[in-house]
């Protein structure tokens, strides 16, 4: 392995945070966020705030055979992302017009065989444009529609890491939530990622797709606001990356998560703490990730009890 490592990591959230193969093994979105109440949307008129903070430690480097292959590499991200998400009054159809905005903030450290890369600062802003809907009873929510990536994030070609892409990432999505019954919640959500060329080093990194899911089940009667789950994703890279860089078998990167998660509801939001365990990894960093998350309305759209 030479020691000009090309890693650089992304951070923005679903929302958006870090990850590795693609130029240095990253993607846009925050693979593994999805897994709670994913399909919902705030009420007609509502603003509502998201918070997302991972804690991720990669140990290893992992080589397209699925063995390590960066001498004492150690990857450590701690980040936060801002999600403001509003709904549009007037209907269209069964649908709601649906917007956001992602904020990402990362502190990202990362030792390579004997080299040694640190950056702090704002990553790449997401924009996102959804179509929303909810069936009468409330036992389905989805949302389909287009995350928009711009590439805002501090970058430096020269940097061994970087809260910034320096490309755009066109990314469509489909997010559902089935409420199986009163006590039983599916979640998830499918997101693809559709790439351009970073103009300074001619990097085309492939494209790619990520499932996420979430199984949430409310287990104690007595404490009907707690639930306790299971969770995880799979991540794929399906063309090539391309580039005067760029590895001859195309570096395609390939990842599974899987963990508990406990979640506390409140008013139109929760409360969320989740372990993931990644797994079967391809030309990405390895290791585990801890989530805390929570999301609240901040104003409108909020319907008196009767």
């Amino acid at each position: 392995m030479k020691k000009t490592l090309p890693l650089i990591i992304s951070l923005t959230m679903l929302p958006a945070l870090p990850a590795f193969a693609t130029e240095g093994g990253t993607q846009e979105y925050p693979i593994g966020v999805g897994t709670v109440a994913n399909g919902n949307f705030p009420l007609p008129g509502m603003l509502q705030y998201f918070n997302y903070t991972e804690l991720q430690e990669s140990p290893e480097y992992n080589n397209g055979s699925g063995h390590s292959a960066v001498p004492r590499f150690h990857l450590m991200v701690l980040a936060n992302a801002s999600r403001f998400l509003y709904t549009w009054k007037p209907a269209i159809g069964p649908f709601h017009i649906v917007s956001g905005l992602v904020i990402p903030v990362a502190n990202l450290d990362l030792r390579a065989d004997g080299l040694h890369g640190h950056d702090f600062g704002v990553g790449d802003l997401g924009f996102q444009n959804y179509f929303g809907y909810a069936n009468a009873s409330h036992s389905i929510f989805m949302h389909f529609g287009l995350d928009l990536y711009a590439p805002t994030g501090d970058y430096n070609k020269n940097a061994l890491i970087n809260t910034g892409l320096n490309y755009w990432t066109f990314a469509p999505n489909y997010d559902f939530t089935f409420n199986i019954e009163k006590n039983l919640e599916l979640t998830g959500g499918i997101i693809t990622e559709f790439k351009t060329t970073n103009s300074s080093t001619h990097y085309h990194s492939g494209d790619d797709v990520d499932f996420d899911y979430g199984l949430s089940y409310k287990a104690w009667p007595s404490a009907p606001h707690f639930s306790i789950g299971l969770q995880g994703y799979a991540y794929k890279q399906f063309t090539n990356d391309t580039g005067p860089t760029a590895p001859a078998d195309g570096n395609r990167g390939q990842e599974f998560g899987i963990g508990p998660q406990i979640r506390y509801d409140i008013p139109f939001g929760a409360i969320v703490l989740k372990y993931q365990h990644e797994f079967a990894v391809r030309n990405r960093p390895g290791g585990d990730k801890v989530w805390f998350e929570f999301a609240v309305p901040l104003f409108g759209g909020i319907r008196p009890s009767t």
